[in-house]
């Protein structure tokens, strides 16, 4: 079997962007004051082992049922995407909210300043 990246004609880079970029709309969504949230909860190791066990099982979902049709010549890439950004979509009703508590509590200092 193919992996996701291969599936969705991706390099490696761009998938781990896809990923990224749906991270930070995600972490986005949980924000009141960007400026002061945002970044808490991006840094926030238990955030982010929550969103990559979540969306593991959205890919797991894709897998499965992109595998029904992997060999059809049918499916085009257009529909192979779409299926993902289906299935992925999905990590948008993932709400963790006593973690995303707990990381708008923390501070962050900025080291650089100093």
């Amino acid at each position: 079997m193919n992996t996701i990246n291969e599936l969705l004609n991706k390099t490696p880079e761009e998938y781990e962007n896809i990923i990224l970029k749906t991270y930070f709309l995600w972490c986005m969504d949980f924000c009141i004051n960007y400026h002061s949230d945002l970044q808490r909860i991006l840094a926030n190791s238990a955030v982010n082992k929550y969103f990559l066990y979540e969306y593991a099982k959205c890919e797991a979902e894709f897998l499965k049922l992109i595998s029904r049709y992997e060999d059809s010549p049918t499916v085009t890439s257009k529909d192979i995407q779409t299926l993902y950004d289906d299935c992925s979509f999905k990590i948008s009703n993932r709400n963790p909210k006593p973690l995303i508590l707990a990381a708008k509590k923390l501070n962050i200092y900025d080291t650089a300043r100093n």
